[in-house]
């Protein structure tokens, strides 16, 4: 599914999570730092190009080869690698000062081991963006179409083991059923 993934998403989902996030990202840090920044879960690579002019370095990290092959294409990541997300936080104690997450978080369930593993990877004034699918009911629940939600409730408490929320914003991740 990685040749079309970016067609499909886009153009017929009406996805533009990449761009909320990284607007959010800009409006929250100071004009002309330069981040060393993760884009974790990359795919293939749409926050790249709206990284690529904030960041110092930019790593991304994904699962699948084939969604890495595209991320690669685009030209912008300094480094990309094809591993299992929280194995890669661990092994990078405080070597990202950004830390950027759009439409990974369905993938996770109990988010305890993200966050801890996100806190170790990022400096200690790091920022860590994300999105996470709704969910109505308490903690997190694997939705029909595969997908895990999070109640705001769960997140905040999970995430504020190692984060102070300063931003949040709800907004629709893509179509669903039209």
């Amino acid at each position: 599914f990685a040749e079309g993934f970016d067609a499909q998403l886009v153009g017929v989902l009406g996805y533009d999570m990449p761009e909320k996030i990284c607007a959010a990202v800009r409006n929250m840090t100071a004009a002309g730092h330069w981040h060393d920044t993760l884009d974790a879960g990359c795919g293939t690579g749409l926050c790249g190009p709206l990284l690529r002019p904030i960041s110092r370095a930019l790593t991304g990290v994904d699962l699948s080869p084939k969604m890495l092959e595209q991320a690669a294409r685009k030209a912008v990541y300094d480094a990309l690698a094809c591993e299992e997300l929280t194995a890669f936080l661990l092994r990078s104690p405080n070597q990202f000062d950004l830390m950027v997450a759009a439409d990974l978080m369905i993938y996770f369930g109990d988010l305890t081991a993200l966050f801890a593993a996100a806190a170790a990877a990022l400096k200690p004034t790091g920022l860590f963006a994300f999105s996470t699918e709704l969910w109505t009911g308490e903690g997190y629940r694997l939705l029909p179409s595969g997908r895990f939600a999070h109640s705001s409730q769960y997140v905040r408490l999970t995430a504020a083991r190692a984060f102070a929320e300063v931003f949040h914003a709800e907004t629709t991740i893509r179509l669903e059923a039209n």
